[in-house]
């Protein structure tokens, strides 16, 4: 609910407007708001809003003498109401606002990077204990010094990961499958969260990295690179393919 609506609303309610929907909602924000502090806090509405809002409130709480007593207590409630739901307009601006940030947060360029499968990028430091998790909070993979190991589940659909290594470090990655990934600097790679039993294993190289592939006859393990794609089942390799040079360099020893 925005200001605009907060304050309509509101006026409706010591006009004695609402309907009974509308008056439920606002008596029970009367017992969940009622601190002065709050009263007297800044809710970005200029001072002449602020004083009709309280002329209403007062002109519409006229008690007998002997009840003045309890004035100031009545007076609270009526106005808490309006202090309530526009707190909770400005909670929900600032938790949108900061949501935003939070995806559009700046990353230093000698930063290793993992993007997600949900468009989100996140700093990895080397020596670190980060936990990659899914939407219900699953941990997909936990890092342990300079390595992150994938923990393979049953998926039938393809969700992938991008790693990239500045220049100057080095890491490497264990997916889900067992294969052992050493990723050198200035490296991107991306990759499956989980393999897709049936389905041939790929992953997409931009630089140089060593593959320990684990064997798996049934399912090949192919690796795109910008002029070659290897395909093996059970070997170790090196693949070289940075960005300028004008070949591929890719050597394999079968073991």
């Amino acid at each position: 609910m925005n200001e605009k609506k907060a304050k309509k609303l509101f006026k409706k309610y010591v006009n004695n407007e609402c309907s009974q929907e509308e008056r439920d909602l606002m008596e029970r924000f009367l017992e969940s708001y009622q601190s002065e502090s709050n009263l007297k806090s800044d809710f970005r509405f200029d001072s002449e809003t602020k004083e009709e809002v309280w002329q209403k409130i007062a002109g519409k709480t006229k008690v007998p003498q002997a009840k003045k007593n309890n004035f100031n207590g009545f007076i609270l409630k009526y106005a808490a109401i309006f202090i309530g739901l526009v707190g909770l307009a400005m909670v929900f601006n600032f938790l949108s606002k900061n949501g935003s940030e939070k995806s559009n947060l700046v990353i230093e360029d000698n930063a290793i990077v993992l993007k997600t499968g949900d468009n989100q990028a996140r700093k990895i430091i080397v020596g670190g204990g980060e936990s990659i998790t899914d939407e219900d909070g699953n941990i997909l993979a936990s890092q342990s010094n300079d390595q992150m190991v994938y923990h393979g589940k049953a998926t039938t659909k393809l969700v992938y990961n991008e790693i990239i290594i500045p220049k100057g470090k080095t890491f490497e990655l264990k997916l889900s499958d067992g294969t052992l990934v050493h990723l050198n600097a200035d490296t991107s790679l991306k990759y499956p969260v989980s393999f897709v039993k049936g389905q041939d294993r790929k992953v997409f190289l931009k630089g140089e990295a060593y593959f320990e592939v684990a064997k798996d006859p049934k399912h090949k393990f192919t690796v795109v690179a910008k002029d070659i794609d290897v395909q093996v089942l059970g070997t170790h390799f090196n693949v070289s393919c940075y960005t300028g040079k004008k070949l591929t360099r890719y050597s394999q020893k079968v073991v």
